[in-house]
């Protein structure tokens, strides 16, 4: 049983733990069939990249990654727009994703996003996009705006483990828009935070006894 199914086979009793196989500089997700698999982990070996088999599309959204490969065709369309949404308003510019094969939805990535895979399909072309992605971003306003959001989602951890949190008060604090505020609060949730709403709009609370760390020591 490879780890896609055994984490299917997990969720409702307990927690996946995210572990990527291989070593190397650059971090992969994919979501594709049994044969691409194969060419994925190949192009990874030898220290080139770390690699994970994601078992549901949020993955790509909560686990943080250099490079995502993913057939569409594997994908529900409602999934797909979510990613699309997602990424064409909030997910950083360095981050690619490889599609290998045509996508048969109506929404599109981002171009700067996306990478369109040729056919057919190599190994020496997936191990150069997978160097590619390892190299540290070239623009100052990209490590910017990284060290931007964690700040932000640092805050509203913390605001999380005291009395609550309000997106009024990070939209003030930082100066970001409500959207904003709120896609930051999408990516704690998919990355395993149980958040509840509070008893007015716009506010937030960890269940009771729930700390931060509980949601760590689930990875």
């Amino acid at each position: 049983m490879d780890q896609a199914s055994a984490s299917q086979e997990g969720t409702e009793q307990e927690a996946v733990p995210i572990v990527f196989d291989g070593d190397g500089p650059a971090a992969v997700i994919m979501q594709v069939d049994d044969a691409t698999k194969a060419l994925v982990r190949e192009a990874a070996a030898g220290g080139v990249a770390r690699t994970l088999t994601a078992w549901d599309y949020t993955n790509f959204i909560a686990i943080w990654c250099d490079l995502a490969v993913v057939d569409p065709t594997l994908l529900s369309e409602e999934a797909w727009n979510v990613l699309c949404d997602l990424y064409g308003s909030y997910v950083d510019v360095e981050f690619r994703m490889l599609l290998v094969q045509p996508c048969p939805y109506a929404a599109k990535l981002p171009t700067r996003n996306v990478i369109h895979a040729p056919a057919p399909l190599t190994v020496g072309y997936l191990r150069d996009q997978m160097v590619r992605a390892a190299k540290p971003p070239q623009s100052k306003a990209v490590w910017e705006k990284r060290e931007r959001q964690i700040v932000r989602l640092m805050f509203m951890i913390k605001c999380l483990d005291d009395t609550g949190l309000r997106l009024r008060d990070v939209m003030n604090r930082f100066e970001v828009s409500l959207r904003t505020a709120q896609r930051d609060l999408e990516v704690l949730l998919m990355a395993g935070y149980l958040i509840e709403d509070g008893a007015e709009p716009g506010t937030y609370l960890f269940p009771k006894g729930y700390k931060a760390h509980d949601a760590l020591s689930m990875i």
